[in-house]
């Protein structure tokens, strides 16, 4: 069990969301009040109230399994805005010699002047925006089979062609 405590301190009275982010089970509470438990899943986001000056928030994480564990929490105005993916998965088994491809479209409603993308795989990958490869990572691992995480800056984003 990992347990965690803050102070926050508000002008005036707001109405936001707390997103608790961590691989474990989650409980919080707000000034001593009870905000529930987290669901299954990485993120919880759920609406809070907080009052002005002082707030204690506590939180508790308990890991299904032995890890590192590691979390991350804000107070945020809009909850969609904030939402990450969770981990992508494939639905089946893994069948040697088989290719996985993991799209995603979206629009970014402004020229974009910086982008990071964090790619976490365990066997060898390509990394591409727009059809444009930006990196790679996996193959040849003196150290065994291990999941890696790597982080891959567009900087500056416009050498990605951006439709």
């Amino acid at each position: 069990m990992q347990p965690g405590l803050r102070l926050v301190w508000l002008a005036e009275q707001a109405h936001l969301y707390l997103a608790l982010a961590a691989a474990a089970g989650k409980r919080a509470w707000v000034n001593g009040a009870s905000i529930g438990e987290g669901p299954a899943g990485y993120l919880w986001l759920t609406p809070v109230t907080l009052r002005a000056g002082q707030n204690l928030l506590e939180w508790e994480l308990v890991a299904e399994q032995a890890v590192n564990l590691r979390a991350a929490w804000a107070f945020v105005r809009d909850p969609a805005r904030f939402r990450r993916p969770e981990w992508l998965t494939s639905p089946s088994a893994p069948v040697r010699d088989s290719r996985v491809r993991f799209t995603a479209h979206f629009s970014i409603p402004f020229a974009p002047v910086e982008g990071a993308l964090h790619v976490g795989t365990a066997l060898p990958c390509r990394v591409l925006i727009n059809g444009t490869e930006i990196g790679r990572q996996g193959g040849f691992d003196p150290y065994g089979f291990m999941m890696r995480v790597q982080r891959y800056t567009t900087l500056p984003f416009g050498r990605v062609p951006i439709p």
